[in-house]
């Protein structure tokens, strides 16, 4: 099957359109990693205090095969930034952008500056958007990042449209109505036959759907993205539950699944089934982030043991780490493994090539990994 290419933008295909459009055989299967050398050592890093966020972050020049995650410290929600690999500067993705009220803590950023952050982040570039699923700590910021909708190259909407903000469904009318692509509305499921999605590939990395409205929930329907540049994987779950983890382990069955970063679910929620034991092992990830403010108690602990348990999460220089159960905290304020929330560390900036074993993690702008 060959893919379509069409001369003209189209606003919103139908299902069938949308299915023969980008369900194109254009580009193969997403492929088992290899496994890698764990690094080992023992450092030392002090926790990132209040005025040590994006205003001091150390200036870094991407170089062409890199590809670079930008994971913003919005407190209890979740704004993903990725500057692709390639030539000719290639656009960017944005994956979500939004946080609860009163959710902040000492190294999250307000509204107006994570607004800021992300528009300097993504310089005016046309971005491929994609909104995860409709709660708003996901995506009432992205009116504010984007006035001007023809700075969005393609939307992608996870989840049912009527339960996103009001504020939220008019702008997506808003950049349909300009004729920008808005791709929404996919049956239960969706994962693009297991191919890359040639619109979300990010430069020369390919992007996969691992599922999409797995179930008519806002966190059910969450649309699970996996990159993958080259040999280095990363996988973005928005709020997926266990219906959608499970849904993209149908999908991608073991090892597919098997990655070098994953963000933690539901910002390291362990309700609903969210980073489940059966999830944690099929994904074994080296490194574990989450999106999480004051909050919830997130991410639990019993959330990262798991992944931790599954046995190929690293060893890091020690960094500032709380985690949360029902109704308190740990007592555990550091930590000496690759896993990182963004209260604690502020912004996370992840480099790498296609060769995983050049993974760089910086956490507000200190060396957070070996």
């Amino acid at each position: 099957m060959k893919c379509l290419h069409l001369s003209k933008p189209v606003k919103i295909l139908t299902l069938s359109a949308m299915l023969i459009l980008i369900g194109c055989q254009g580009l193969p299967p997403r492929q088992s990693p290899g496994d890698h050398a764990p690094s080992i050592g023992k450092g030392e890093l002090k926790r990132a205090g209040p005025d040590s966020n994006y205003r001091k972050f150390a200036p870094r020049v991407k170089n062409n095969n890199e590809i670079e995650i930008h994971m913003l410290p919005v407190g209890g929600g979740m704004c993903q930034v990725v500057n692709c690999p390639g030539n000719n500067n290639p656009a960017p993705l944005l994956i979500d952008c939004g946080a609860s009220a009163g959710s902040l803590g000492a190294n999250d950023l307000s509204k107006a500056d994570a607004v800021a952050r992300t528009q300097a982040l993504l310089g005016g570039r046309v971005t491929t958007v994609v909104l995860s699923h409709s709660d708003s700590d996901h995506n009432n910021y992205i009116p504010d990042v984007f006035p001007n909708v023809n700075q969005v190259g393609t939307l992608w909407v996870g989840s049912q449209f009527n339960r996103y903000p009001v504020a939220v469904q008019t702008w997506i009318n808003d950049v349909a109505a300009a004729g920008i692509v808005v791709r929404r509305n996919f049956p239960a499921g969706w994962s693009n036959n297991g191919n890359a999605v040639l619109e979300l590939a990010c430069g020369s990395a390919r992007t996969f759907v691992l599922t999409v409205n797995s179930d008519v929930g806002a966190n059910d329907g969450s649309m699970m993205l996996s990159i993958d540049h080259g040999d280095t994987h990363m996988i973005f779950p928005g709020d997926a539950t266990k219906k959608a983890q499970d849904w993209a382990m149908v999908n991608f069955p073991n090892p597919l699944l098997r990655s070098d970063l994953v963000a933690m679910s539901h910002h390291g929620a362990d309700s609903h089934g969210s980073n489940d034991d059966d999830w944690a092992f099929a994904t074994e990830p080296r490194y574990l982030f989450a999106s999480a403010g004051v909050s919830y108690y997130h991410p639990r602990c019993d959330s990262g043991q798991r992944y931790i348990n599954a046995g190929r999460v690293l060893a890091a220089p020690i960094h500032a780490y709380k985690c949360g159960y029902s109704g308190y905290w740990s007592a555990q304020s550091t930590t000496a493994t690759a896993i990182y929330n963004t209260e604690d560390v502020g912004e996370v900036v992840i480099t790498a090539t296609d060769d995983p074993a050049t993974i760089r993690v910086t956490c507000s702008g200190l060396a957070c990994s070996y």
